[in-house]
């Protein structure tokens, strides 16, 4: 019976809505599953038939490592995502080659010294949004409106001050109301649109946090897999907990790490 590792982190513990549910249908196609710490030196990943890159929130400030790992795992079995796409993808400058390629981004001013700082924060009018390149979990990630621009600065300045650079982008206002959208891809021949719901403000002091609303793609059952196709009952049809279902929300309590606390009323972002 294949084995799948679902990569994790310590912080994700008893938080990842989605795990109960991820491990649930791969139990009805007849996989065995698990959860386990990327950053735990005891776990054998060699004996994964396909380890799978789940919910490592902690990878920011530990990038280098977190790649190292990748890169390690990827040579001794199959992982989800390729290492090369996760060092692609943990880096927001990925935006930039999408812009290139034509795909509409929120436009970004890219800043690696202070004295790029003030015509990034110039470019445009009303509420700038500024983060590190590496981030997640809206991690040193701030909103400021368009009064604030020195406060701004000063906020990019201690991200830069740490050897980090900095993205600057305008503020979507109507991302409140409209949520974004995002794409569930699988090995099916059709990818799943789905609206992501608002999200919670993001915090504008300290390391920030925001709590994620997350919105439920449909699921399909993929038609084969990196080792071969899945046990379907005879029935040919996938189990309930992974056939198409219709989308809803939720929002867990945070998605960051420890030390945040929500305001009651903190500057939506």
């Amino acid at each position: 019976m294949p084995r799948v590792l679902l990569a994790t982190c310590a912080e994700a513990a008893g938080r990842d809505d989605d795990e109960p549910l991820l491990l649930a249908a791969l139990a009805d196609a007849g996989l065995t599953a698990a959860p386990a710490d990327w950053a735990d030196p005891g776990v054998d990943w060699a004996a994964a038939d396909l380890v799978v890159v789940r919910s490592t929130w902690d990878y920011a400030p530990r990038r280098d490592e977190f790649l190292a790992w990748a890169r390690k795992v990827a040579g001794e079995t199959a992982l989800l995502n390729p290492a090369e796409v996760l060092e692609w993808n943990t880096d927001k400058r990925y935006l930039g080659e999408l812009a290139d390629a034509g795909l509409p981004v929120v436009p970004t001013a890219w800043v690696t010294g202070a004295a790029e700082l003030p015509a990034a924060l110039a470019r445009w009018d009303g509420d700038l949004v500024v983060k590190p390149v590496v981030s997640a979990g809206a991690r040193d990630t701030a909103r400021f409106p368009a009064a604030e621009r020195r406060a701004a600065a000063a906020f990019a300045e201690r991200i830069l001050a740490g050897g980090r650079p900095v993205i600057v982008q305008p503020y979507l206002a109507r991302l409140d109301a409209e949520g974004r959208p995002a794409w569930s891809t699988s090995t099916a021949p059709t990818a799943t649109p789905s609206a992501r719901a608002p999200c919670w403000p993001v915090l504008r002091s300290g390391p920030g946090c925001s709590p994620r609303r997350r919105s439920r793609p449909g699921r399909r059952p993929p038609r084969s897999g990196p080792w071969g196709t899945p046990s379907w009952p005879r029935s040919g049809r996938a189990p309930a907990s992974s056939r198409s279902t219709p989308a809803s929300t939720w929002c867990p309590a945070t998605t960051a790490g420890p030390g945040c606390s929500r305001s009651s009323s903190p500057s939506r972002a």
